[in-house]
């Protein structure tokens, strides 16, 4: 894999994605089956909730750890 630049990948997403997650990794990967490169990007979510909610009622259902479960 090689490293993206995250940098750069900002003017690709929305800025609305980018305000509650970071680009916690990027990089360009080949598919073994078919040899076509593609790029992987890893978002992890911001603690900050969005305009308008409370802290006291706000509950994370949680994700998968992507790290455990990348293949």
């Amino acid at each position: 894999m090689s490293e993206f630049d995250a940098g750069a990948l900002r003017y690709v997403f929305p800025e609305e994605l980018l305000r509650y997650f970071d680009i916690v990794e990027s990089g360009i990967h080949t598919d073994k089956p078919t040899g076509e490169d593609y790029l992987e990007v890893v978002f992890e979510e911001k603690n900050t909730l969005p305009d308008g909610y409370s802290k006291e009622e706000y509950e994370s259902k949680g994700f998968f750890d992507w790290k455990n479960n990348s293949k």
